[in-house]
């Protein structure tokens, strides 16, 4: 394999850059839909049909990406205003594939795992067709180089291998076409800045607080998209981000650090300042009650997951282990640890959780109960229509959440091929909805921890309303995030007392 420097001669490129310019059309009259998209086409058109090394495979696929984005940030510190800042940019993602649908240069970590990525570039702001497309070119070649060296890495690993009932890696679907309108919502930032304030200053009426932060993340976005299969759409893709923070100090000298998170399609789903404040006087509260809260003991016995702890707790246990259903080759075993994959697919229609228990994934959904939903998407990113996934039904698992990443149980794509700008589309959840056809209120099923715990002669339960989020680092082997806000439920009178460090 030729290294990354010897594929191209300088020299040669430039004269093509020279030359891709000097046949551009003026652009002038035409709208920033129209530029983007007809930069993003020309050159992939051009990518497919004529770059192709010697003796080296063409590209099969390619498509763009193009966020067209502006962020404004603001954070708070006990009452002072310690961040504002505004940007606005575009970012490029492509994804290139050589070989062809059953066997290409995906789906494989080799000995260089970090670049496990799609080829990601700024690309100027103006809606100028030529620089655009320049960038594009560009940001191709570069991609086409690295998939050609991680095609040959993966093609001497299968013929070292033995792999049964390897599937495709890229499955058919229908090219998507349809433009969205464009989100076009503009913060306030004076207002914001002084909301932001007095949130952060509600900190200082609790003592026992030692850090807090809070901050506002208003990213306005919409991506123009278009492949080699003739897919070419539109979406917005906005992201409203409020997040608290602070951290305590027990007397024994243990530290104990939580957040609260809002996020939000659009600031419309923000709930008023008013809200806001009670939230975060709530927050502080709590944080300051937890610093003297006692320490925890070991504990076996019957626990009651509320609140935000109740949705982790199936989005560890259940969402996240039907996601990401095709697991890559590695080279390097060890790395298979660092990337989730759908541990429960072995299950297939088989029971994975009680029988009364049911959850659908729905991502045309907006609102669920009156509350809005920030899942909410039409189109996948790989440009496949959003589909309502049954996970499952009355405690079997039927389906997981598919990308267009083939699999032995599942061909096709369900719609939920979704990543962040530097990742490669995986299966992930949209609106991850769990029912059940037997309920209990909270105080009768509060009465039911005190019998088990009388039955089993023990002095207390356990109540657990919230838990670290899914990022966080777990303990080694724990199949969950450690608990942040416990309590002990006693079972002679059902008082409770908060606990800490479990």
């Amino acid at each position: 394999m030729p290294s990354r420097t010897s594929l191209i001669k300088p020299h040669v490129w430039a004269a093509c850059a020279a030359a891709l310019l000097a046949v551009s059309p003026a652009w002038a009259q035409k709208t920033k839909e129209e530029i983007i998209f007809s930069a993003m086409q020309d050159e992939i058109q051009r990518t497919v049909a004529k770059l192709q090394m010697e003796n080296m495979s063409k590209p099969y696929f390619m498509s763009a990406l193009v966020a067209d984005m502006a962020r404004v940030q603001l954070g708070g510190d006990f009452g002072a205003v310690v961040t504002v800042s505004s940007d606005a940019y575009r970012m490029l993602k492509i994804d290139l594939r050589v070989g062809d649908r059953s066997l290409d240069n995906t789906h494989f970590v080799g000995r260089d795992h970090w670049t496990y990525r799609p080829k990601t570039a700024y690309v100027p702001e103006d809606d100028d067709y030529d620089a655009l497309r320049f960038e594009i070119w560009s940001a191709a070649d570069e991609a086409y180089k690295s998939a050609l060296e991680l095609f040959s890495q993966k093609t001497a690993y299968l013929k070292s291998k033995l792999i049964a009932d390897r599937t495709d890696d890229l499955s058919v679907a229908t090219p998507v076409a349809e433009i969205l309108p464009e989100y076009r919502e503009n913060l306030d930032v004076p207002l914001w800045t002084a909301q932001i304030r007095e949130l952060s200053k509600i900190f200082k009426e609790f003592a026992a607080i030692q850090d807090s932060y809070v901050s506002m993340d208003f990213l306005s976005r919409n991506d123009y998209f278009t492949s080699s299969e003739g897919a070419r759409w539109r979406k917005p893709a906005p992201e409203v981000e409020i997040r608290l923070s602070a951290t305590v100090q027990a007397a024994d000298g243990m530290k104990i650090h939580d957040s609260r998170l809002l996020l939000a399609r659009s600031l419309q789903d923000i709930p008023d300042f008013e809200a806001l404040k009670s939230l975060t006087r709530d927050f502080a509260a709590n944080m300051a009650e937890l610093s003297k809260a006692p320490p925890m003991e070991s504990y076996i016995g019957p626990v009651i997951f509320e609140e935000q702890a109740a949705a982790e707790f199936f989005n560890q246990l259940l969402a996240r282990n039907v996601s990401f259903p095709k697991s890559p080759l590695f080279e390097n075993e060890s790395k298979k640890e660092d990337f989730q994959s759908a541990e429960l697919l072995r299950r297939l229609n088989r029971r994975v959780v009680p029988e009364f228990i049911s959850a659908a994934d729905d991502p045309s959904l907006t609102e669920y109960g009156g509350s809005p939903l920030a899942g909410h998407y039409l189109i996948d990113d790989e440009g496949v229509k959003a589909q309502r996934v049954e996970i499952v039904v009355l405690g079997k698992l039927k389906d997981v959440l598919m990308d267009r990443s083939p699999i032995k149980e599942r061909a096709q794509s369900n719609g939920h091929g979704r990543a962040g700008l530097t990742e490669l589309p995986g299966g992930r959840i949209g609106n991850f909805i769990v029912t059940a056809a037997k309920t209990l209120s909270r105080e009768k099923l509060k009465e039911k921890l005190l019998e088990l715990c009388r039955k089993s002669e023990l002095e207390y339960g356990l109540i657990i309303r919230r838990m670290e989020r899914e990022t966080a680092r777990k303990a080694p082997g724990s199949m969950l995030s450690d608990p942040v806000a416990a309590y002990k439920v006693y079972a002679a009178d059902g008082r409770e007392e908060p606990v800490r460090g479990l």
